[in-house]
């Protein structure tokens, strides 16, 4: 068995939020998963689309769901896109991207404020509700 080294940088943080992949290598995308884990220099996801490995990508992560809610717009890149192994999650991904540079979304930008869980635009991507194992 070959072992690997730990490479992460920071403290991970197991916490179960709304997320949002906005734009993907430049194209504007709705894409709407919940993240697993986050920490400084990355956050981990399941989502229902196949993200390519070394892709630009820029997500928001809601960070309350209190009015007004807390998001935070980060870019970054794709490290990893595997198939979630949850025996009840048929069609999930299990996506980890960096955390390259981040910034806090005032809440009277129109386009963040309405942000919710399921607000996909028919993307096919289910609410966060609906990823939780």
């Amino acid at each position: 068995m070959i072992k690997t080294e730990e490479q992460r940088r920071g403290q991970r943080y197991n916490v179960r939020l709304p997320l949002r992949i906005v734009a993907l290598d430049g194209v504007a995308v709705n894409w709407t998963g919940q993240t697993r884990d986050l920490g400084t220099g990355g956050v981990r996801f399941l989502i229902r689309s196949a993200l390519p490995v070394g892709k630009p990508v820029e997500y928001v992560v809601t960070l309350s769901t209190y009015s007004p809610a807390a998001h935070i717009r980060c870019i970054g890149a794709v490290l990893r896109c595997a198939t979630y192994d949850g025996t009840s999650s048929e069609g999930l991904y299990d996506i980890a991207v960096t955390m390259n540079s981040y910034s806090f979304v005032p809440p009277y930008q129109a386009e963040y404020a309405a942000m919710t869980p399921g607000s996909g635009g028919g993307s096919g991507v289910p609410r966060s509700a609906d990823l939780r194992p």
